[in-house]
């Protein structure tokens, strides 16, 4: 079971990106019952013009890194369940998956869980 079933060190997602212009809701991820869990807050490193080109275009500068913090939740359980069966095919057939790929998956998922 996974850290985001069991509610352990994150907040159980799915996290959504979703930007509205007429609100100005820049960066902001929500729940699916519109609670915000997290913000990305790229948008102050814009300037004022590129911060007003983005009002005027009804486009938001974080929306990258939002788009990449609500994929989070779903992006570690993926890879929780990857892990297995890279090693597997690793272990069949090292030609298949390569370790270093294996090990970045590893890295990568206990970076997402802080340890």
């Amino acid at each position: 079971m996974s850290e985001t079933e069991t509610g352990g060190k994150w907040t159980p997602g799915p996290w959504r990106y979703a930007y509205d212009p007429i609100r100005d809701d820049w960066g902001y991820i929500r729940l699916a019952n519109k609670v915000v869990i997290a913000r990305a807050n790229t948008f102050k490193l814009c300037t004022e013009d590129d911060l007003s080109l983005h009002r005027e275009n009804g486009t938001d500068p974080c929306a990258a890194d939002a788009r990449l913090i609500a994929a989070s939740p779903a992006m570690a359980d993926a890879l929780e369940k990857a892990i297995p069966v890279l090693l597997s095919a690793h272990e069949n057939d090292a030609s298949v998956v390569s370790w270093a790929a294996l090990e970045r998956a590893r890295a990568a998922l206990k970076i997402a869980k802080g340890e």
